[in-house]
């Protein structure tokens, strides 16, 4: 069981000071759960199905160069 989710995790890397992309990932495309992740920082929503390294490999490897995004999962 994850210890937060993405949204508040987003909001704790950039009260951290964090200039990294922050990439949130989510299960659901309701524009609420997007606008959550917005508010919170992040730079980029991908909506996916899939696993977090499948996510990770998908956003960053064509928005981000590798290893220069954090990405948080709702």
């Amino acid at each position: 069981m994850p210890v937060m989710d993405g949204v508040t995790a987003t909001q704790i890397l950039r009260a951290g000071g964090l200039s990294l992309p922050v990439v949130g990932v989510t299960g659901n495309a309701l524009e609420e759960d997007i606008q959550s992740f917005m508010r919170a920082g992040a730079n980029e929503i991908l909506v996916s199905s899939g696993s977090n390294s499948t996510s990770h490999r998908a956003c960053c490897s064509c928005r981000f160069a590798p290893r220069s995004c954090v990405v948080v999962a709702r």
